[in-house]
C-alpha cells in the first residue's frame, strides 16, 4: 500500500508544482518583468458569461445561465432565450411549443447550426471558408461590425432581415414570427463570453483580448437583448430531451465523475496488501544448489560417501570396457591396449575394476585420479 500512496502523492505534487509554475512572471531575459494573461480570477473563472451578464445587467436586461432547466418549457417568465447548440435534436413537441412562445413575444437567439432552426424553416449550410465577421444593422439603422469566426450561412426562402459577410454570404438573419422574433446565427456565442483564457494562455495581457470587447460585439449583443428584460441562455439541453442514457432530473458529468470515484475507491481496496510482505522465492539454481549441498552431507555424515561415489565410478568403467570389449580378441589384450596408451599397467587398472574402493582421503583421490587418467585415453 505504502509505494502506491507514495506513487499518488508524488502526481499530486508534480500537478501543483506545474500549476504554481504559471503563476511565475514571464521574463524576457533583460531582467525586466512583463504581466502574463491567466485568466479570469473570481466568479468570472467559472462563469463563461460573467463579463456579459454585469453588462446587460447595468442596461436593464437580466441574463441568467442554465444548463439544463427544469420546469415548463419554454418558461414562462421570460422574455428572450438564447440557445447554444448542443447538437441534440428537438422532439415536435418542443418544436410546437417554442413556435407559440415566440408568436406570443418571445426572442429566440439560436447558435449557429441549432436543430430549433427546423421549427422556423432554418437550414445552415458551412462555409468554404470561415469568416472573420460581418456587418450587423441596428433598428435605428447604424452599422456594427462584429468581429468573430463564422463557420456557416443561413438558408430560408421566406421573407426576412439579413446581415451578409464580405463574400455576400447571410452569416445572421431576423425573422418575424408573430408577435416575436427568431434571429439565427452563423456563429457561436463565444463573442460574448469572456473565456480569453482558453485561447490566449501565457501571452502578454496586452495580446489577450476578452471576445465581449472586441469590435462592436457588447454593442451587438445589447441590441438584440435591449427591450427584454428577463433572457435566459440555455447552454445545455433543452427540458423533455430524453436520450438513452438519460435519467429524469440526472446530470451525466456528476454521474460520470461519481462513478469513476467509486471504481477508483474499489480498486484501491482490493489492490491493499493483507499482512507482510512475503520474501520472493528462491530460484531453481539456489534450490539445486542447496539440495546437492544436503545429499553431500547426508553421505558425509551418515554413509561412507567415498565409497559410494568410488563403487559408482568404478561400475560405470567396468560397464564402459566391457562395451568395448568386441574391438579386441581377448580381455587381456584390451587391458594391454589400455595399458599403452594410459602408462598405467595392466596389472593396475585390473585393480582399479576390482579392488575395493579406499574410503581414506589421501588414497581416494589417488585411486580417482587413476580412474579419470584412464578414461581420458578411452
Amino acid at each position: 500500500m505504502k509505494p502506491r500512496v507514495g506513487i499518488i502523492i508524488a502526481a499530486a505534487l508534480v500537478v501543483v508544482l506545474l500549476s504554481l509554475a504559471t503563476l511565475l512572471p514571464k521574463h524576457d531575459g533583460s531582467g525586466t518583468r512583463e504581466q502574463v494573461w491567466r485568466g479570469w480570477p473570481g466568479a468570472a473563472a467559472h462563469r463563461p458569461y460573467a463579463l456579459a451578464q454585469d453588462f446587460l445587467r447595468e442596461r436593464g436586461t437580466e441574463l441568467e445561465l442554465a444548463d439544463r432547466p427544469r420546469g415548463a418549457f419554454p418558461p414562462p417568465d421570460k422574455d428572450a432565450l438564447l440557445l447554444e447548440n448542443n447538437g441534440a435534436d428537438l422532439s415536435e413537441t418542443q418544436q410546437t411549443r417554442l413556435h407559440e412562445w415566440v408568436a406570443a413575444g418571445g426572442l429566440l437567439v439560436l447558435e449557429s447550426g441549432h436543430a430549433a432552426g427546423e421549427a422556423f424553416g432554418l437550414k445552415w449550410q458551412t462555409l468554404e471558408e470561415k469568416s472573420d465577421g460581418f456587418t450587423w444593422r441596428t433598428r435605428d439603422g447604424s452599422t456594427l461590425h462584429i468581429t468573430t469566426p463564422v463557420a456557416r450561412r443561413i438558408d430560408y426562402s421566406g421573407t426576412a432581415t439579413t446581415h451578409k459577410d464580405a463574400d455576400g454570404n447571410t452569416v445572421a438573419l431576423e425573422l418575424a414570427v408573430g408577435r416575436g422574433r427568431v434571429v439565427a446565427l452563423g456563429h457561436d456565442f463565444g463573442l460574448w463570453a469572456n473565456r480569453a483564457a482558453f485561447a490566449y494562455p501565457g501571452q502578454t495581457a496586452k495580446d489577450a483580448p476578452v471576445p465581449l470587447a472586441q469590435g462592436d460585439n457588447a454593442a451587438y449583443l445589447h441590441d438584440l437583448l435591449q427591450h427584454h428584460k428577463q433572457a435566459l441562455l440555455i447552454q445545455g439541453g433543452l427540458p423533455g430531451e430524453r436520450p438513452p442514457w438519460h435519467w429524469p432530473g440526472a446530470r451525466w458529468w456528476p454521474l460520470m465523475e461519481t462513478a469513476a470515484l467509486a471504481l477508483i475507491a474499489l480498486l484501491y481496496y482490493h489492490g491493499r496488501r493483507f499482512g507482510t510482505l512475503l520474501l520472493p522465492p528462491a530460484g531453481a539454481a539456489r534450490d539445486i544448489a542447496r539440495h546437492l549441498r544436503a545429499a553431500g552431507g547426508y553421505w558425509a555424515d551418515n554413509r561412507d560417501g567415498y565409497t559410494f561415489l568410488g563403487e559408482q565410478v568404478q561400475m560405470r568403467l567396468a560397464a564402459d570396457l566391457a562395451a568395448g570389449q568386441h574391438h579386441y580378441p581377448d580381455r587381456a589384450a584390451q587391458l594391454a591396449d589400455l595399458a599403452d596408451k594410459s602408462g598405467i599397467s595392466a596389472a593396475t587398472i585390473e585393480t582399479l575394476l576390482t579392488a575395493q574402493v579406499p574410503s581414506d582421503e589421501p588414497e581416494f583421490t589417488a585411486y580417482m585420479t587413476a580412474i579419470a587418467r584412464l578414461r581420458s585415453t578411452m
